[in-house]
């Protein structure tokens, strides 16, 4: 046996930061909400006409990039990673995606609410999603250890 095949072998057969969707996903949305929201409350105290534009990209830097770097490196050097191994190139781009789906999504909220109703409707709807966010994650994590015991 090669040191490849053995390294293969004793790696967990989990499919977790190998592949575009897993239970953690609901995580990056969840990220995606949170920092759209925070950054807007931020934002808001300015006198900026482009909220939405910086709210974006600030959550895709620090939630899509940002994070990844420093959970690829930082917290997998200190050996704190899920089953410590760093995420896959399809999972890193999976996460990307669902942090600017959650954004995608709090910005849609924006829309509707902003303008339309009171501010503080805006933040009961996010930490609704967030809610949604992580009662999905329980119940993805659930079923994905149910069918891989």
């Amino acid at each position: 046996m090669s040191d490849s095949e053995s390294e293969e072998s004793s790696e967990s057969s989990s499919k977790i930061g190998r592949v575009w969707v897993d239970y953690f996903s609901w995580g990056h949305v969840a990220m995606g909400i949170g920092i759209y929201a925070l950054v807007w409350f931020i934002v808001s105290f300015t006198s900026t006409s482009a909220i939405s534009l910086y709210c974006f990209l600030i959550t895709f830097i620090v939630g899509g990039w940002l994070w990844e770097v420093i959970e690829n490196n930082l917290i997998w050097s200190w050996g704190m990673k899920f089953e410590d191994k760093q995420d896959s190139i399809n999972n890193l781009l999976g996460d990307q995606f669902w942090v600017c789906l959650g954004a995608i999504i709090i910005w849609i909220v924006e829309i509707i609410i902003i303008g339309n109703y009171a501010v503080y409707w805006f933040y009961i709807v996010a930490g609704i999603l967030l809610l949604i966010c992580l009662i999905g994650f329980f119940i993805s994590k659930a079923i994905s250890e149910k069918n891989n015991p």
